[in-house]
């Protein structure tokens, strides 16, 4: 079982903190051992990707006039 949430929150005009959990649950030894091999591509490779998508969406949405690609900076 895994879930994912994703938060938003505007601090002012133009600044905003978006956070990102996942919840898995493991039930045997086969979910575990593989949830130990790939906790750290989730957390290098998967998490970022999923945040840069959703602030790339948030900013399409607020502004639609707005190149994503280049809004974006980390």
């Amino acid at each position: 079982m895994c879930s994912s949430d994703l938060d938003a929150r505007f601090i002012t005009g133009d600044e905003a903190r978006i956070t990102l959990g996942t919840r898995v649950q493991a039930r045997n030894r086969f979910g575990r051992v593989y949830m130990a091999c790939i906790e750290g591509v989730h957390r290098r490779y998967v998490s970022p990707a999923m945040l840069c998508l959703a602030v790339e969406h948030a900013q399409r949405r607020l502004h639609p006039t707005t190149d994503a690609a280049t809004a974006v900076a980390f």
